[in-house]
């Protein structure tokens, strides 16, 4: 295995790298030397931060998105009761027929 100290590149190409990169920022650091932020650098960064932040949820923000989705449940569900064949569908005389104890009896009615 290779001992690479930082990323993908071997040793010798990757200080390369970073000393080039490394004497372009310090040029570009020792212009910006005599440059001095704003008097309100500070609030400005504060006030960017504040709007970048979400704002925080409600106590009873939660509500709508779980109403949403208990009528939406609700809706497929009845929907999916309506189409839905049954699996057992009894004729409407089993409760009479001629094995059933009622059926037995209601035929010796009958024959009386």
């Amino acid at each position: 295995m290779h001992n690479f100290p930082r990323g993908f590149f071997g040793g010798a190409t990757y200080y390369l790298l970073m000393n080039e990169n490394d004497d372009q920022l310090r040029r570009v650091l020792r212009q910006w030397r005599d440059i001095e932020p704003s008097p309100t650098f500070a609030v400005d960064v504060r006030r960017r931060i504040r709007l970048a932040t979400p704002a925080p949820m409600s106590r009873w923000g939660w509500l709508a998105p779980v109403a949403t989705a208990a009528a939406v449940a609700l809706m497929v569900g009845a929907w999916a009761g309506r189409q839905a064949t049954p699996a057992f569908n009894p004729p409407p005389t089993t409760f009479l027929a001629a094995d059933s104890l009622a059926g037995g009896y209601l035929r010796l009615a009958e024959r009386h």
